[in-house]
């Protein structure tokens, strides 16, 4: 998925672009920054295939490196979370997986809780 983003947004214009209708929001924030977040979206598509390639020839290297990238998409998502939290109801975007990951599956007081999953689906949709 990494690679096909760089793609669309590094050659703006090819038959992959609608792909995008998928998931309008991200598209509509990361065509501003164009050629460098799709270069960046080109090196996180090599290191996602360098470590899956270590991985499954159970090298140390491969497993030390996805455990990188995993942790680090972790802390991402983790931030967002501690961000929505403080941002209004509306704002949020987060897809139900993201959401039950990082709440342990418990209803705790935040914004994020006082909305249902299908609300939490829907405008991840939009």
């Amino acid at each position: 998925m990494a690679g096909l983003a760089a793609i669309t947004l590094l050659w703006r214009g090819t038959p992959l672009d609608r792909l995008w209708v998928l998931n309008q929001m991200a598209y509509k924030r990361l065509v501003p920054m164009g050629r460098v977040v799709g270069v960046l979206f080109l090196l996180l598509s090599g290191a996602l295939t360098t470590a899956g390639i270590g991985w499954f020839r159970r090298r140390p290297w491969g497993w030390k490196l996805a455990v990188v990238i995993i942790a680090t998409q972790v802390v991402g998502i983790s931030l967002t979370v501690l961000e929505a939290t403080r941002c209004e109801v509306e704002r949020v975007s987060l897809s139900p997986v993201h959401y039950c990951c990082f709440s342990g599956g418990q209803r705790s007081e935040t914004a994020l809780s006082r909305i249902s999953s299908e609300e939490i689906q829907k405008r991840h949709s939009q």
